[in-house]
């Protein structure tokens, strides 16, 4: 069975070799890592440059694709049977890969699988907390996804990440091309997708050493009311709302026919309800009654996040 990895780059010279080394001492190694620079110099490509096994394919983006579509660029280059997502910053255990593809083989009707994380510093220190705490995928959570509630789960909140992916080759027949994703990653996508036509495993093991620093730590599930109310803010300029709803309705398109019905009409009840939120008036009054209306369809509960999203419709409408 080939593996690849697909490593989309960015300006990643200071860390990307730490990564490529934790790749080559791997106890299963891959058979190519796949590499995608979208950098505007080259000393991302010199960082790579460092290391002369074959097995690395590194390629630079003739122009700037935005980190989605970089990341496309890597899967569409990978001709493994089983594709880890790799993130340029991130340290990989060695038992990583291993772990993972014996996860997928144990289960051959999955398309994915993902594990936990150590989040650490920029200096590889541990912070105290798993990436699963901090993308609060608690205990409760985990056993309604083993369950079988996978897109249920994923509705309210997509808890897997680039850097913690592995995907079956035949999955990307309806995953690619990527929709427009507006501020989601393709984590998000692949997350939907999975889980509404096909199934995901995973390991509770930490098998990653998730780097943060600057903007990347967004740990909802161990902010504050304040520091959780920011986030909301930050997502609405982006207009994340809109792109769910541009988000739900691809995910429908791509559903093939023999999509059971429950499936379909919980991505229907999604689609409505990112529609609807993106449809509120800018009156206050005449929103708290759209409001109230969505609350007492139970959608908030369903598809988002219960009173901390209605409290942001109501107080953060941008």
């Amino acid at each position: 069975m080939k593996i690849s990895v697909a490593l989309a780059a960015y300006k990643g010279e200071k860390f990307i070799g730490e990564q490529i080394a934790s790749l080559l001492e791997q106890t299963l190694l891959p058979d190519e890592i796949v590499i995608t620079d979208d950098s505007p110099d080259d000393l991302t490509e010199k960082a790579v440059k460092k290391f002369s096994d074959p097995r690395i394919r590194y390629f630079r983006n003739d122009k700037q694709l935005g980190v989605n579509r970089n990341f496309e660029r890597a899967i569409s280059l990978c001709s493994g049977e089983i594709i880890f997502l790799c993130d340029q910053d991130d340290v990989w255990k060695k038992d990583k890969i291993g772990k993972m593809v014996d996860a997928l083989e144990k289960d051959p009707d999955a398309d994915g699988v993902f594990c936990n994380s150590t989040v650490v510093n920029s200096e590889l220190k541990p912070l105290g907390f798993g990436l699963w705490q901090m993308r609060g995928f608690s205990e409760k959570m985990q056993k309604r996804f083993l369950a079988g509630k996978q897109l249920d789960v994923f509705l309210k909140r997509v808890t897997c990440s680039t850097h913690n992916i592995a995907l079956r080759r035949r999955i990307l027949e309806k995953a690619l091309p990527f929709p427009e994703l507006g501020p989601f990653y393709s984590d998000t996508w692949f997350g939907l997708l999975i889980a509404a036509v096909s199934k995901w495993v995973l390991t509770d093991k930490e098998l990653t050493l998730y780097r943060v620093h600057g903007d990347n730590l967004s740990a909802p599930e161990l902010a504050g009311f304040t520091a959780q109310m920011q986030l909301s803010r930050n997502a609405r300029k982006k207009n994340s709302i809109a792109a769910t709803t541009v988000l739900a309705e691809e995910l429908l398109k791509r559903l093939p026919e023999n999509t059971p019905e429950n499936i379909r009409s919980k991505l229907t009840g999604f689609a409505r309800h990112y529609t609807i939120r993106n449809g509120y008036s800018r009156h206050f009054f005449i929103r708290i009654f759209q409001v109230a209306a969505e609350i007492f369809s139970c959608r908030y509960s369903r598809y988002s996040n219960g009173w901390k999203s209605i409290a942001a419709d109501l107080f953060l409408f941008q």
